[in-house]
């Protein structure tokens, strides 16, 4: 029904091509299709990781995925944002996927990097679980016995759980490069099932390394990309920014997703 709802709205516009997003989405597909529409369902996470009354009922979320798998058979391209989970969908449902990833810029030079100092650590995320609240304060607490101190995004429903950080609050992670550039060290904090998060890119657009905490298939994606994870931040050194630097070279939009592009223009 919702794939069937899609494909008539998007119709309207008699496309040549249609993008349409998240794996609910995916049965628009079939009737754009039908309609002369070539269709690229871009998979950015599945609902049978990450929803938990599915999660938590394995007959429901083998369901689910098979139902997913049967609706992505009618797309001309899959594509999802990770590394992880275009593994997952290949090797464990035979869909075919492509990688295409976040992508960033490198905010600041090499040079600027070397010159911060280092009493400042970023957590740029959402704060979205009550785990991550206690991770936060925790990290905030053990920091400052090195006279670090936590600048945090204040936003998510859990971010009033958190103590012992400052704030910041700013409308795109543009405007706020101001403002959390002279952190040394990124930390991403992270529960909840996720293939991958933005707060990785954003960290190593701004040269941080990062502190990753918690659990998921996102810190495999992490080394993927090979961001610099560091797990005893008084072992930093200058490789680790400069290891940030070529990171974020290569993740570098618009050229990391070039593959995409040229995907789209053989349609």
């Amino acid at each position: 029904m919702i794939g069937r709802r899609i494909a008539r709205n998007v119709s309207v516009y008699a496309p040549r091509i249609a993008i349409v997003m998240l794996d609910v989405s995916a049965g628009a597909a079939k009737f754009l299709h039908r309609r002369g529409t070539r269709t690229v369902v871009f998979v950015e996470d599945l609902t049978a990781s990450y929803q938990d009354g599915i999660r938590a009922n394995k007959r429901k979320a083998k369901q689910v995925m098979r139902i997913l798998r049967d609706e992505l058979t009618h797309s001309d391209l899959v594509a999802t944002p990770s590394y992880v989970l275009s593994r997952v969908l290949t090797e464990e449902y035979g869909v075919n996927a492509l990688t295409v990833p976040i992508g960033t810029k490198q905010y600041i030079s090499l040079e600027r990097a070397f010159e911060r100092g280092s009493n400042v650590a970023l957590h740029a995320g959402q704060i979205q679980d009550s785990r991550q609240a206690i991770a936060l304060t925790r990290i905030s607490r053990d920091l400052a016995k090195d006279n670090i101190s936590v600048l945090a995004y204040e936003a998510g429903k859990y971010a009033r759980f958190v103590s012992g950080v400052r704030w910041y609050s700013r409308a795109s992670p543009e405007e706020a490069i101001p403002y959390v550039q002279e952190a040394f060290l990124g930390i991403v904090a992270r529960f909840k099932p996720a293939f991958t998060l933005s707060s990785l890119y954003f960290h190593v657009g701004l040269l941080q390394p990062i502190l990753a905490v918690g659990d998921g298939p996102w810190m495999e994606e992490a080394e993927l990309l090979d961001a610099s994870v560091v797990k005893d931040i008084g072992m930093m050194d200058s490789a680790d920014v400069r290891k940030q630097a070529s990171t974020a070279r290569r993740l570098a939009v618009p050229d990391v997703h070039k593959s995409f592009v040229d995907a789209l223009r053989k349609f």
